[in-house]
């Protein structure tokens, strides 16, 4: 396991940005997020600019994350980091994948575990999925049941998604 105030954990960051210095900032927010609900099941969020590592937002997301039905405002074409800490050690939810889908304007979503694991996502070069009507994400959300009971967890489920769409997953 990684020590999360550790230099090898900063080290986890490394090309998140376009600087240095820009993957050391994302890095302490991800250790904010971690400190800020030691020992809760609550998460915040941290949007940042994705070319800086620069704080744009912070939410208070509350226990076991929640949903981001908006973004902060952008200036013109400004793409973000969504950086948010899992308290129970897993990889992104269903949440956390439309969340992805739905906002074209993040570039890379990370969660961060408290165990010392960073996950990373991008859609890259692939497909979002139309999700804004109820039956289409119930559906996926079902899918993505289906993914998670068989194939092993939200890490099996999100894989099995991001390799159909062309997405970028994984972990450090």
């Amino acid at each position: 396991m990684v020590v999360i105030k550790s230099e090898e954990y900063v080290q986890k960051f490394i090309g998140v940005t376009s600087s240095f210095e820009g993957d050391k900032l994302v890095s302490e927010y991800a250790l904010q997020a971690i400190l800020n609900n030691e020992g809760n099941n609550t998460e915040d969020a941290y949007f940042l600019n994705a070319k800086s590592g620069e704080l744009i937002e912070h939410y208070k997301l509350g226990e076991l994350g929640g949903s981001i039905f908006e973004l902060p405002k952008l200036d013109n074409d400004e793409k973000i980091i969504a950086i948010h800490n899992h308290p129970n050690n897993v990889s992104f939810s269903f949440k956390d994948f439309v969340t992805m889908n739905n906002f074209s304007e993040i570039k890379t979503m990370i969660a961060a575990a408290h165990n010392g694991a960073v996950y990373f996502m991008s859609v890259g070069n692939g497909r979002r999925l139309s999700l804004y009507e109820d039956n289409q994400k119930l559906y996926y959300e079902n899918l993505w049941g289906r993914f998670y009971r068989d194939i092993g967890g939200d890490d099996g489920a999100l894989r099995e998604f991001a390799g159909g769409l062309g997405w970028i997953f994984y972990v450090k």
